[in-house]
């Protein structure tokens, strides 16, 4: 269910933010980071994909689909006449990896920081809800395949 996914990814993103400090560096961005997290998946709300499987296990028409979520979804929240640029940034960016290897490219110095939080916690969420493994080797996971670290 995708509302309980982004409620997870909004809980382990603000532990991210208070554990490495973003929350004491910038506190007028945490309402944003957790106002991104709510709502990263968005878009996932209107394109009827099957989120039982991975992304990487779908259709190849529905991998497209979700490729373009995140944009996607930011467009959607920029729509709005009350919305706010970060939120849209974070949402639009929460799938692009350090290496440059997401969706548009980006590699991590043009990544915002917030969405950097929020992309480490939605892999940990995903691994936890697809692969049910232990939640330390979700962490060494997301160190090694999405951050290059170990």
């Amino acid at each position: 269910n995708t509302s309980h996914h982004e409620v997870n990814v909004a809980a382990i993103a603000i532990a991210i933010a208070q554990e490495c400090g973003f929350a004491q560096q910038f506190p007028m961005q945490m309402p944003h980071l957790i106002a991104g997290a709510l709502l990263h998946d968005i878009e996932h709300h209107y394109d009827n994909l099957d989120l039982s499987k991975r992304p990487t296990d779908l259709p190849e028409a529905q991998k497209h689909i979700y490729q373009r979520h995140g944009r996607m979804g930011a467009e959607k929240i920029k729509s709005h006449h009350f919305y706010d640029p970060l939120i849209a940034t974070v949402v639009y960016q929460h799938e692009e990896t350090f290496d440059g290897g997401g969706p548009d490219g980006l590699r991590e110095k043009d990544i915002h920081l917030a969405a950097q939080i929020i992309a480490v916690a939605n892999a940990f969420d995903q691994y936890l809800q697809y692969d049910k493994i232990d939640p330390r080797e979700a962490l060494r996971r997301i160190l090694i395949e999405k951050m290059g670290v170990l």
